[in-house]
């Protein structure tokens, strides 16, 4: 039987979590008559791309993503649209991609996966010209994550104080939307655009989302009193976002945002600056991913 090749992207600093025993764990219980595998531990998210880029256009058979929502980003928008399918370790701050997939747990599952092979085909966008797989947005959780970005602690602690501290001084954003079956202006806190159905940590800003349907779920949360931030904060850990009063949910396969000026956005949950207007596009049954 002729080997598959598969290489192994690992971001070290992904999720604060220490990542040197990967390799080990790879070369123990990776099927070896099945794969011949390279381990790459890249430095940074520019020669990640370059990696997943050459992986492509050397028709490597499996690319797999080791850390969290940003370096699989990285790796994915290569591998959609081409022969390669996407594996993933998901190891980050929150994971919210691979909780979707039903791909969160142990190392040696993840990799068991990887060994028995079996795919499906999802969807993933783009907004203007950043692809993503999992969420994109604008509002609250953009500028959080601006913060995040730059923060030398990593982790859900971190994250967590950086929500508290933020809130209360945060202004909600004056903003011009239109789908292909609606047209309308909102304050939005916090407009985030679906393929999946949480941010991480399964907190589920979109709990009917498919990855398959070729429809987003986009989550508007308009302006609210403070008082009632716990509230919402409870209604997303709980997947019950329905009882946000201040909330509207609708599906669209094309969206255009018009904002008062530029400003950060989350691309599955890293911060980008973009321009003021922006246009989000579907890629239907893009991405052939390995699942359990």
């Amino acid at each position: 039987m002729t080997k598959q090749t598969i290489w192994f992207i690992i971001n070290p600093i992904s999720g604060g979590k220490n990542k040197n025993h990967i390799p080990s764990l790879i070369e123990k219980y990776l099927d070896k008559e099945k794969y011949e595998a390279q381990i790459l531990t890249t430095q940074s998210a520019v020669q990640t791309l370059q990696l997943a880029k050459e992986a492509v256009a050397q028709k490597v058979a499996v690319l797999v993503a080791v850390g969290g929502d940003g370096t699989i980003n990285n790796i994915a928008q290569f591998t959609a649209f081409s022969d390669t399918k996407l594996g993933i370790i998901p190891l980050g701050s929150g994971n919210g991609f691979a909780r979707e997939l039903n791909l969160y747990g142990s190392v040696k599952s993840a990799i068991q996966y990887i060994n028995q092979g079996k795919t499906k085909r999802i969807d993933s966008g783009k907004m203007n010209d950043e692809f993503f797989i999992n969420l994109c947005g604008i509002g609250f959780d953009a500028h959080v994550g601006s913060l995040f970005a730059g923060s030398v602690k990593r982790g859900l602690r971190s994250y967590l104080s950086i929500i508290l501290k933020e809130f209360m001084q945060f202004k909600v954003e004056e903003i011009h939307l239109k789908t292909d079956t609606s047209n309308f202006e909102t304050s939005a806190f916090m407009l985030s655009i679906c393929n999946g159905k949480q941010f991480g940590n399964n907190a589920f800003i979109a709990p009917q989302a498919n990855m398959e349907d070729a429809l987003f779920d986009m989550t508007i949360i308009e302006k609210f009193s403070n008082w009632k931030m716990p509230f919402i904060a409870l209604c997303i850990l709980l997947k019950k976002i329905q009882w946000i009063k201040e909330i509207r949910q609708m599906k669209a396969r094309s969206i255009s945002i018009k904002r008062a000026k530029d400003g950060f956005v989350n691309i599955d949950g890293e911060p980008i600056w973009m321009e003021a207007n922006i246009n989000i596009t579907m890629n239907h049954h893009s991405i052939n991913v390995i699942v359990p």
